[in-house]
């Protein structure tokens, strides 16, 4: 099933925790390091990170929850722990400082004092994280989950006004409470045990001086930006799971393989796909496209523009004007489409519907536009313009349950078809606190909520909850991708909306011949092409699968200046062409560049001809074959093999067959 542990389990098969005599008394995993926390899911749907003693001596663990140093949330978890280190540290060597915080960047953890214009000379700097060493390896530091009201009691009982007044603005109802040596601080991270890391590193990387809360009032923090390690070997660990990472750029793949770039004259964020990568994309949207059909969908298509007025009714103008882009003309105000929804609801309202005809589910590979930040734009994973493989489902409140298992199984088959198996699911629900960010009535968004939840758990999906993420018209299930860095990508979304159908009034008719009003449906399972690429690209490091690849068959003729040869090969080419395989034929320069060239653009099988293929008819195959790690896809072996062409043919085929389920070539 989808979202249990065994979905977790999959990425980490056949790795295994050791226990050696050279790291006695250690959780420790033999490519990402120590443990730093096992991951633990409450029955509200809360998670709980329960601190991992190094004290005792373990041998085991489920892979599946535990957080390792060199894993993307370890890594910030640890960090986060050594700038709670740090900052009590100080409070025992300055006593009359006041603590004001820690946060992170991307390698560091920030930590920020007042000290009533005292200097932090190099001294005492030392000082202090040679102590923050002792509040790591003690086994004394110590975190627990409190409510939000105890621990601004114990803030304020301590006398730490700047915490007090950060937490007071937290917005979430419970933290976690740090203590060490009498002396608190809080993290919005819900941590909970003793820490105890025996051989700790910690390097301070710079001083500065902040304002408090970013704002020019006079108040002056001194800030250490300091990082870490549980140890030296995971210190080495990381800096070779950083080169992994520079490997699986997907920014860099991209270069080699020519699948993307932008033009600043267009504009930043907005793709322009080569013939590769256009290859690429287009195998993605053929395989969707017939998944859906497959499954009952309907194809629609939008236009990109559409009068102001459709997003007043939809909400859009109130809750979403920042991310649209606008213009005016003729004295009317146009937006560029952010979203697919209204635009199928406009087709859906065409006709009446009765009961019996739901649910009517639209599909649309609908390409939309979004206003991003210059400074958060990336590559392919953060764009303005995006094509979404948008559904939306249009249908009757008794079938909603029966509606998300079927969303759920397909989730399941379009993950399997492209190889991922590391994902999770979310809950994302309304903060009953911002009734203002969200749109709609107490009734229908606790109906709402209550019914994802129960379709969740009748499917016996583990979820976590996350308050305040809710779309501003509805609560979703969120679906979270893991890609090679160990970041979690939010890509597919099932987001259930009582709202929009009241605000444009969608109805049916029901067996007795009355108005009901419909339930309404938003769906997307890979999220947008260009992200989707993105991740696949850097999980698979490039060598996406044979069904994938923007060229999946190179054919080479061993000499150049062969025309039997190169005709030959020419021929083979054609042959593959004419049954759909995606084929290159290059015949320019030595056989050994040729063969590099090919390499580098990741092209999964490359074929050669000679003299003797000439004459037997034949090709000779290398075929690279792959296997899990948990950085993603790496290469396994390569396998070399004399096939005739129809018997090359029949082989690219069955493959793609295989992996997506027959619903390709």
């Amino acid at each position: 099933m989808p979202g249990s542990s065994h979905a977790d389990r999959v990425v980490w098969e056949g790795l295994e925790l050791n226990a050696s005599s050279s790291r006695e008394g250690k959780l420790f995993h033999d490519a990402l390091g120590s443990a730093v926390a096992v991951r633990e899911l409450l029955e509200d749907g809360s998670v709980r990170l329960k601190v991992v003693s190094h004290r005792e001596r373990h041998t085991k663990a489920d892979l599946s929850d535990t957080l390792f140093h060199s894993d993307r949330e370890g890594r910030r978890v640890f960090l986060e722990i050594v700038g709670q280190a740090v900052l009590l540290a100080a409070k025992l060597e300055l006593r009359h400082l006041q603590l004001a915080g820690v946060s992170l960047s991307e390698e560091e953890a920030r930590v920020d004092l007042y000290t009533f214009d005292l200097k932090l000379d190099r001294e005492r700097l030392h000082r202090i994280i040679g102590l923050a060493k002792e509040v790591l390896s003690s086994g004394k530091m110590c975190f627990t989950v409190k409510s939000k009201q105890e621990v601004l009691e114990v803030l304020r009982e301590s006398r730490e006004f700047f915490l007090y007044r950060r937490a007071l603005e937290a917005p979430v109802e419970r933290l976690s409470l740090v203590e060490y040596g009498g002396n608190y601080s809080y993290t919005a991270e819900p941590l909970e045990g003793v820490v105890e890391f025996s051989e700790p590193i910690i390097t301070l990387v710079n001083t500065s001086r902040v304002h408090w809360l970013g704002e020019a009032t006079g108040i002056v923090l001194e800030r250490l930006h300091v990082s870490g390690y549980p140890s030296k070997q995971d210190e080495q660990l990381y800096s070779r799971y950083l080169s992994e990472v520079r490997l699986r750029d997907h920014v860099a793949l991209s270069k080699d393989m020519d699948i993307y770039f932008t033009e600043p004259s267009i504009g930043a964020g907005l793709i322009l796909w080569t013939p590769n990568g256009a290859r690429m994309r287009r195998a993605v949207e053929e395989y969707i496209y017939k998944v859906h059909v497959k499954r009952g969908y309907e194809p629609v298509v939008t236009p990109h523009i559409a009068l102001g007025e459709l997003f007043e009714i939809s909400g859009h103008m109130q809750h979403y004007r920042e991310n649209m882009f606008t213009f005016e003309r003729d004295g009317r105000l146009y937006v560029v489409k952010p979203m697919n929804c209204p635009f199928h609801i406009a087709i859906l309202k065409r006709r009446r519907w009765g009961y019996r005809e739901l649910p009517v589910r639209y599909f649309e590979l609908g390409t939309v536009y979004r206003y991003e930040r210059g400074g958060t734009l990336h590559g392919l994973t953060r764009v303005r313009g995006m094509t979404q493989d948008d559904a939306h489902i249009f249908l009757r409140e008794d079938q909603i349950e029966d509606e998300i298992a079927r969303l759920l199984e397909l989730v399941e088959e379009i993950y399997s078809a492209f190889g991922l198996t590391n994902y999770t699911f979310r809950l994302s629900v309304r903060d009953p606190r911002d009734k203002a960010g969200f749109m709609g009535s107490d009734e229908l968004w606790k109906l709402a909520e209550s019914s994802l939840e129960g379709a969740l758990k009748k499917q016996g999906i583990r979820f976590t909850v996350g308050i305040g993420d809710a779309a501003f018209y509805g609560p979703k299930i969120d679906i979270n991708l893991k890609d090679a860095l160990g970041r979690e990508w939010q890509c597919g979304t099932i987001q259930l909306d009582f709202n929009l159908p009241e605000r444009f009034n969608l109805t049916y008719t029901d067996e007795h011949n009355r108005e009901q009003r419909m339930v309404m449906i938003h769906r997307a399972i890979i999220g947008t092409i260009e992200r989707f690429t993105g991740l696949l690209l850097e999980y698979y490091a490039g060598r996406v699968p044979l069904w994938l690849a923007p060229i999946q068959v190179v054919v080479l003729p061993v000499e150049d200046a062969s025309k039997t040869q190169v005709d030959y090969a020419r021929s083979v080419a054609r042959r593959l062409e004419e049954r759909g395989i995606r084929t290159a034929c290059i015949v320019e320069g030595r056989l050994n560049y040729r063969i590099r060239l090919a390499r580098k653009q990741r092209i999964p099988i490359i074929a050669v001809v000679g003299s003797r293929e000439v004459e037997e008819g034949s090709v000779t195959i290398t075929k690279i074959e792959y296997s899990a790690s948990e950085l993603g896809m790496y290469k396994a072996k390569e396998e070399t093999l004399k096939l005739s062409v129809d018997g090359l043919i029949d082989l690219v085929i069955e493959q793609i067959r295989s992996a997506t389920r027959g619903i390709l070539p």
